[in-house]
């Protein structure tokens, strides 16, 4: 594994984490919550004190509480 992909805020970190997330349902055989990944604008504080704008990726999803949101029609087969 690169270490790139190994950081849940990188691209490959995030979208890993996603599909880790969603066969984790899957494997549990009731509802699968939708799960993905996208950008977001962040600032960064440098050593030297300085802000520099960066974009990290964040994992999100439909659950509520934790659980599948009960509304969700998406089934493992």
């Amino acid at each position: 594994m690169s270490r790139d992909a190994s950081n849940a805020m990188s691209q490959p970190g995030a979208k890993r984490l996603a599909r880790t997330i969603t066969r984790y349902w899957r494997n549990l055989g009731g509802p699968v919550p939708n799960v993905w990944a996208e950008p977001v604008k962040a600032q960064v504080i440098n050593k030297d004190g300085t802000f520099e704008a960066a974009t990290i990726w964040a994992v999100k999803s439909d659950m509520v509480g934790g659980k599948p949101n009960p509304a969700a029609l998406s089934f493992a087969a």
